[in-house]
């Protein structure tokens, strides 16, 4: 197998990877009953420990380097309250008020939110490009949520709601620790705030709910979501940007929402309509040509290349080595971990 090859199978399986950890969560809240908070704060302390034992046996300089300075720290905290904390949870509330696929399809609009936020913060008008982007996303969306039924929601107000604020969070998760996964990385921005962000969750967790009981099956789920979809998942990621660019790997993230409504069709017998088949293409479409294709703003077309791959990544988690928007910025890695 090529090196290029191979860099294209560990990038692909991470997105499949982080796509199917959205099915396992819903299989937890929907036969298991568990709670959006445990699932969260167990996850993240969990993965969190992991990433930063991993982090300090390989990296220890850039680990502990991100304490030496109140400014670092404080934007770690911050971070880690509005970006990681806040992305988890509306993710995963998401999913839980409305379905996996659904709401991973909704989030994966993200860069789109970023371009625009983008364009204002630079005070210009958005390119033909990017308003063609939008419009094609909000009709993507838009036959998503109504099934093409003109008049008629197809999912809950609260599932729209969820669904549409995870986009707004996973943009806010890809624009706010680009100075830190810069100086520091990825696994020590992540892992840190993962940590931090369990720990501060783990309270707002009732101590009976914190062994839950869990069937075969969401044992699976858990391990699952816990391993595979966050810190295998992230490792292959990284690995992958070794054997190719981070362009192609950015394309190929669009896995996420396709492995998100595949086993969404096999595990929960999801029906999908032609119209929500032509506004999952519509939005997977525009978020893969934002990438590629040549943009009139350099600074933008680095943006998107960067939050499409997430490659600013969380959790997925949503790819991280993020550095400053410019017209030379290579597309960051992908934070993102479900």
């Amino acid at each position: 197998m090529k090196k290029s090859q191979y860099g294209i199978l560990l990038a692909g399986s991470a997105a499949l990877m982080w796509g199917v950890s959205g099915p396992m969560s819903q299989l937890l809240f929907t036969t298991n009953h568990v709670s959006v908070h445990w699932l969260i704060a167990s996850k993240m302390l969990l993965s969190g420990a992991l990433l930063v034992g991993a982090g300090l046996f390989t990296q220890k300089e850039k680990m502990l380097g991100i304490w030496r300075s109140w400014q670092n720290i404080l934007s770690l905290l911050a971070f880690t309250a509005i970006g990681m904390v806040s992305m988890q949870f509306i993710y995963y509330q998401a999913v839980a008020v409305s379905d996996a696929a659904t709401a991973t399809i909704l989030q994966f609009t993200s860069p789109i939110l970023v371009v625009l936020y983008l364009a204002l913060a630079e005070r210009k008008l958005p390119a033909r490009i990017d308003i063609i982007a939008v419009l094609l996303a909000i009709m993507g969306t838009y036959l998503i949520v109504t099934r093409g039924d003109l008049g008629h929601l197809a999912i809950t107000p609260n599932g729209l709601f969820w669904g549409i604020a995870a986009a707004f969070a996973a943009a806010v998760y890809t624009l706010m620790p680009r100075n830190l996964i810069r100086e520091f990385g990825a696994i020590s921005t992540v892992g840190w705030s993962m940590l931090i962000g369990g720990i501060v969750m783990a309270p707002t967790v009732p101590v009976q709910e914190w062994v839950p009981h869990l069937t075969g099956a969401g044992v699976g789920a858990y391990l699952f979501i816990l391993f595979f979809g966050t810190v295998i998942a992230y490792a292959m990621y990284l690995g992958s940007l070794k054997y190719t660019t981070a362009t192609v790997a950015s394309v190929l993230d669009s896995f996420e929402p396709l492995g998100a409504a595949i086993l969404s069709i096999l595990m929960f017998n999801r029906h999908f309509g032609p119209a929500e088949l032509i506004g999952t293409g519509l939005i997977i479409l525009t978020v893969i040509g934002m990438a590629l294709l040549p943009h009139p703003n350099p600074q933008m077309h680095a943006a998107v290349k960067r939050t499409s791959s997430e490659q600013t990544t969380v959790d997925t988690p949503a790819a991280l080595s993020m550095a400053p928007i410019g017209p030379q910025t290579m597309p960051a890695h992908k934070p993102n971990t479900r």
